[in-house]
């Protein structure tokens, strides 16, 4: 049996952040039961999806069903605002190895037969910067994770980034060649 899931539920939300701007066009993508061990469509409680930025159009790739919620966090979320002056915070100039200035690391993810290796290297105007060194193929994927809090320490000890003062996040990111695709996302300590 197959289903076709669509993302209608993201338009709705679109719709009701941005009433003035015209509505994507909704996406859907086709779903095995057999793939997901699922009999009962109507069983499903929780998924996990995502828009992809493709060449040829937007695409809706879905990574996770589930048949049952999502189990609350047994540790309490610890979060901590960094001590700063004036209007901004820098996370990481890069002048520290591999550790922000927030107790989080960073390093590059790969999928063979795609590869990827992080490092940081200096620029001529003397600034360090992360690079990214990677060969991307159709069948794997790569890229590079930084965390906001020291993943080394137990659940129970770790304090995330409090960004609630903040109203902006930026970063920069040279390419190449200038026409590079990239995929950014973002997530929270849940």
């Amino acid at each position: 049996m197959r289903l076709q899931v669509s993302l209608l539920l993201v338009s709705v939300i679109v719709s009701m952040m941005l009433p003035q701007e015209k509505l994507p066009a909704s996406l859907s993508t086709p779903v095995s039961s057999h793939d997901w061990e699922i009999r009962d469509w109507t069983a499903i409680r929780r998924g996990q999806l995502s828009i992809v930025h493709a060449r040829k159009g937007d695409e809706l790739h879905l990574y996770a069903l589930g048949t049952t919620l999502p189990a609350e966090p047994l540790v309490l979320v610890s979060s901590q605002r960094p001590e700063f002056s004036g209007n901004c915070f820098q996370i990481s100039s890069f002048d520290f190895g591999n550790t922000n200035r927030v107790g989080g690391y960073f390093n590059a993810f790969q999928k063979e037969p795609s590869s990827a290796r992080a490092s940081l290297q200096g620029s001529p105007d003397g600034r360090r910067g992360l690079t990214l060194d990677y060969l991307k193929t159709p069948s794997g994927f790569c890229g590079v994770w930084t965390h906001l809090f020291d993943f080394k320490l137990p659940a129970e000890q770790r304090r995330y980034f409090d960004a609630t003062s903040f109203s902006l996040l930026t970063f920069w990111i040279r390419g190449q060649t200038g026409t590079e695709r990239i995929l950014l996302k973002a997530s929270d300590a849940r």
